[in-house]
């Protein structure tokens, strides 16, 4: 199955990601304690925000990748959405991984901003 995903034309962005996923299944494990530090810089960015500013982000999923203080790569995704359209919260949601299998199972973090 490898070989298949590799040697195809890609018609959608998801195969070289998984292409890379398959290829890096013999890596070591990601290394939590790092790619939380990422998460956790990227939250902070985020939460300086204002509440305009990441109503611009809704529906704009965004994802960049981000050296670790282990040295290693991260990809960082990020979404904004309406967690209630009544009351006009926003809910913002990353999630970090490797690349690797972690890609299927990412560490995840959340909050909530309001407009006022």
């Amino acid at each position: 199955m490898p070989s298949r995903i590799q040697n195809s034309t890609a018609c959608f962005e998801e195969v070289p990601k998984a292409a890379r996923i398959v290829e890096s299944a013999g890596n070591d494990s990601m290394n939590e304690r790092a790619a939380l530090e990422c998460l956790a810089t990227e939250r902070a960015e985020l939460k300086s925000l204002t509440y305009e500013e990441l109503t611009a982000l809704v529906d704009e999923p965004r994802s960049k990748w981000v050296t670790g203080s282990d040295g290693r790569k991260y990809q960082l995704e990020i979404q904004v959405f309406w967690d209630s359209k009544e009351s006009r919260n926003l809910r913002v949601m990353l999630s970090v991984d490797d690349g690797g299998w972690r890609a299927f199972i990412p560490l995840t973090d959340s909050f909530i901003v309001s407009p006022s």
